[in-house]
């Protein structure tokens, strides 16, 4: 059996908060010892009051968690300056935490460390991986990588990257009582679990596909042999801030599934565009735009997926997605979950996620982890 509960609370005061969350989630527990747990928060709380008193109430519990461009739940919906918790209880599931510090510097290592932590722990194989590392950094993709490697191309990641409501000074990661930035916390799931995902975005391609013929790491320099830059004034004009609103869309091989990736800056001198995320070399790629009904539309799409795809009877649904559909949905970001509420509910599950800097999913099972930007993705566990 998988039985997951989850709190909700807006209280200002880091201690009230986190015990009227515990309060919710104990009665919904009926009894049950949680093994396993997810905190998402807002930036402005006091995260160690509140992790030790999670473990303090649980003291075996495996817990990670980050923090959050906003938070999502069945509890209280859309919220900006909240925690959420998920707490869950199997007994015939295993779920194990690990940690891997210096993500900058390290990515690789990093990734590959919290999967030895977590593996150390895990008596069975895993299904799948759900991460939440640090946001600003620009190696993300790196230590994807690194952790696909280590679990294998047949155990999807699922997650999304920590926030902090656009300040973009520090994120915040979780792993049992204590709070980290330019980390990569880990929860592995193993055992008898039924788990499917739903990924879609609501961006449109426009133009004609184009090819990556000059790209390092998340730097493009040329697109079909002229610059980056100048592509994009082709088909845009002059580069401005708005511009930023048009991503591109990249095509996996043979493949007419995309995965976005957002601009994150320019380099006039280069002529070249730097992207929140790698850019494979040699990859086709399309513009891509989208109005607030598209990308309402995508976050249907995404759980109804999901839920297409799962065969068992879903006891949770966790969803993350993009701070950039945040900004661009404006005072219609509440309709984002309303819409995903509107589908758990005819199902009586609950649900939880948050606003993410990037998303992680892949883009078509069993094809490897992909990190997103502007995605809506859906997790729909069962037993």
């Amino acid at each position: 059996m998988l039985k997951a509960v989850i709190g909700h609370s807006e209280d200002v005061d880091s201690r009230d908060a986190i015990l009227e969350v515990l309060e919710q989630c104990q009665r919904k527990l009926a009894g049950y010892t949680p093994q396993a747990g997810i905190l998402f928060s807002a930036i402005d709380y006091e995260h160690t009051v509140i992790l030790e008193t999670i473990c303090q109430t649980y003291p075996n519990i495996e817990l990670i968690g980050c923090t959050t461009d906003g938070e999502l739940s069945s509890q209280l919906g859309f919220t900006e300056d909240a925690i959420s918790l998920i707490l869950f209880y199997s007994n015939t599931i295993e779920i194990k935490a690990g940690l891997g510090h210096h993500l900058l510097e390290s990515p690789a290592d990093c990734a590959v460390a919290a999967y030895d932590q977590a593996m150390a722990k895990l008596s069975v194989s895993p299904s799948f991986c759900l991460t939440f590392p640090d946001g600003l950094l620009g190696v993300k993709d790196i230590a994807l990588d690194a952790l696909q490697k280590q679990l294998g191309n047949k155990v999807p990641i699922y997650g999304g990257m920590a926030g902090e409501q656009a300040e973009l000074k520090n994120t915040y990661q979780f792993y049992q009582s204590k709070s980290y930035s330019n980390a990569m916390p880990i929860l592995i799931f193993g055992g008898n679990i039924q788990f499917a995902h739903g990924v879609a975005s609501g961006w449109k391609t426009i133009g004609k596909k184009a090819q990556i013929t000059k790209a390092i790491g998340n730097e493009v320099f040329e697109i079909n042999h002229q610059p980056a830059l100048e592509f994009y004034h082709h088909y845009l004009g002059a580069f401005t801030h708005q511009s930023r609103e048009f991503p591109i869309a990249i095509f996996e091989a043979e493949q007419d599934k995309f995965y976005i990736r957002a601009i994150f800056n320019t380099d006039r001198n280069n002529k070249s565009l730097v992207f929140n995320g790698k850019i494979p070399e040699n990859a086709l790629i399309q513009i891509a735009e989208a109005t607030r009904d598209n990308l309402l539309e995508g976050a249907k799409q995404s759980i109804a997926q999901a839920l297409e795809e799962f065969s068992a009877k879903p006891e949770i649904g966790l969803i993350f997605s993009c701070a950039a559909r945040k900004a661009i949905l404006g005072t219609k970001t509440k309709h984002e979950f309303d819409l995903v509420q509107d589908y758990a509910s005819q199902q009586n599950f609950p649900v939880i996620g948050f606003y993410a800097y990037g998303e992680i999913c892949p883009v078509i099972p069993p094809a490897p982890t992909r990190l997103h930007n502007g995605t809506f993705v859906t997790l729909i566990l069962g037993s």
